[in-house]
């Protein structure tokens, strides 16, 4: 567990959960890091480890926050909701030009 500072964030989607690059100052090391909550650039956020792949050579990070905390949870699931709720918009061949002979 530590710390890292925002250095800038951003959501993939409209109600997708942000994400921020985050620079954890003890490791030197840049994270990108799923906020939990909301926060500004140049906030300092508490980091987790979460998993590490030695094959990839890669650590992946959480933010750390106490589960009464987080205000993410309201927006995940009008996410999951809105994404449950699109349509699959499809082409249909109808063969209205079949020739008669």
């Amino acid at each position: 567990e530590g710390e890292g500072v925002v250095l800038s964030t951003w959501q993939s989607k409209p109600l997708a959960p942000k994400v921020a690059t985050v620079l954890i100052v003890e490791l030197g090391l840049f994270a990108s890091v799923k906020l939990r909550k909301e926060t500004r650039k140049d906030d300092y956020i508490p980091v987790k480890l979460q998993e590490v792949k030695l094959v990839d050579m890669r650590a992946n990070f959480i933010h750390n926050v106490e589960p009464g905390q987080t205000d993410a949870g309201e927006k995940a699931e009008k996410y999951i909701e809105n994404r449950r709720s699109r349509k699959i918009v499809g082409t249909r061949l109808h063969s209205n030009n079949q020739r008669s002979g």
